[in-house]
């Protein structure tokens, strides 16, 4: 298949503000594409660089009509859109027994129903010029289940199954659809399950950069694919234990115990970093 080339493509990332999200937006832009970001958290968006500066706007995926509103001005102002990208997710780990209702219900508004309602408002647009592409962020986790993160575990099995489904649904219709797996990446929501004793699976290996992660969703713009697994063979590793549920089983004690260490490692890491940056910090005589 012809290499599709970055430069002058529509790219809309949304939940661009931080993380994979802003890691895509800010190598499409260097790439010289011209890039439309929705987050419903702008204050994260200053960093980005000013190379022509990305489209900003405040979306929150669960809402149609500020979607809609956003392909309309995208459409307006460029003319086409090449590319969707969402990234927009949220996690609260934890057991099942001790996870609240709220947290159970804004993982799948977020993750699940928005990655849902985000692709149909896009695929709109798409349909409408006959040809596209909605690149949709799983997770590993949505191809192995991550106890003690069951519920974000979940929503980015729906995810997967989704867009694996709607790749089929349109592949006659010039629409492609990849859906993106990676493994754990140091990101504020990795962060935040180390905090929250989320899912040891989740700290089986060293996590990425979100660079890394978007480097491959950019690589699958210019080379459209059904899946791409970061890095591929924890991808392969996932489905052969997805295969075989015993092997899994058998094999998730270990697992645990490697993954707590690991996590405790992370955490005593993050906080040495943040000690060392206050104790860099200059003094402000009183």
């Amino acid at each position: 298949m012809r290499r599709r080339e970055l430069a002058g493509r529509v790219i809309v990332v949304l939940g661009g503000a931080k993380g994979i999200g802003a890691a895509t937006a800010q190598l499409a832009l260097v790439a010289g594409a011209r890039v439309a970001v929705g987050d419903r958290n702008l204050p994260a968006v200053g960093t980005f660089p000013a190379i022509g500066g990305p489209m900003v706007r405040r979306v929150d995926v669960t809402d149609p009509e500020a979607l809609t509103a956003l392909r309309d001005e995208v459409a307006a102002r460029y003319g086409r859109i090449d590319a969707v990208v969402n990234c927009a997710a949220v996690i609260e780990p934890g057991p099942v027994a001790t996870l609240p209702f709220a947290a159970i219900r804004r993982q799948f508004e977020v993750n699940a129903l928005g990655t849902a309602l985000a692709s149909t408002v896009f695929l709109q647009q798409l349909r409408a010029q006959g040809a596209g592409h909605l690149l949709l962020v799983s997770s590993l986790g949505g191809i192995t289940p991550l106890p003690d993160s069951a519920t974000y575990s979940a929503t980015k099995f729906a995810v997967r199954g989704w867009g694996l489904a709607l790749a089929q649904e349109t592949a006659s219709e010039g629409i492609d659809v990849t859906v993106v797996c990676p493994d754990s990446t140091d990101t504020a929501q990795l962060r935040i399950e180390a905090r929250g004793a989320g899912a040891p699976l989740s700290f089986t290996s060293a996590p990425m950069r979100p660079e890394r992660v978007a480097r491959a969703i950019l690589g699958a713009i210019e080379r459209p694919r059904r899946e791409v697994c970061v890095p591929g063979y924890r991808g392969w590793m996932c489905k052969l234990a997805g295969a075989f549920p015993l092997l899994f089983r058998l094999a998730y004690p270990l697992l645990r115990a490697v993954g707590i260490r690991a996590r405790e490692r992370f955490t005593r890491g993050r906080q040495a970093a943040v000690d060392l940056s206050d104790r860099a910090a200059p003094r402000v005589a009183s």
